[in-house]
């Protein structure tokens, strides 16, 4: 679709001039509570961290798009129930 072209940005997010932890590692605090006590759990990770921001525009609403998709819809179960009809009457006409 020509209306969708999404954009990707990459950034370095480690400066290189890191005093207190050289080195590719990161933290994740998770903070919690639990029987009305304040709870923090550090985690320091290694290795290469990737962060991919994905940006573009959605599409508008569109009123025929919606009534085609539901016609298409109603249209199937029609098939269905006419395809399933037909199994079960030769089915039952046998038995």
């Amino acid at each position: 679709n020509q209306e969708c072209f999404p954009t990707y940005t990459f950034d370095l997010l480690q400066s290189g001039d890191d005093k207190l932890s050289p080195g590719v590692n990161f933290r994740f605090v998770e903070k919690y509570r639990l029987n009305e006590t304040d709870y923090r759990t550090t985690t320091k990770m290694y290795g290469l961290r990737f962060v991919l921001t994905v940006a573009g525009h959605g599409g508008r609403f569109d009123i025929r798009r919606l009534f085609l998709a539901i016609g298409s819809g109603i249209g199937y179960m029609i098939i269905a129930e006419l395809i399933s009809e037909f199994i079960f009457m030769r089915i039952h006409k046998h038995l």
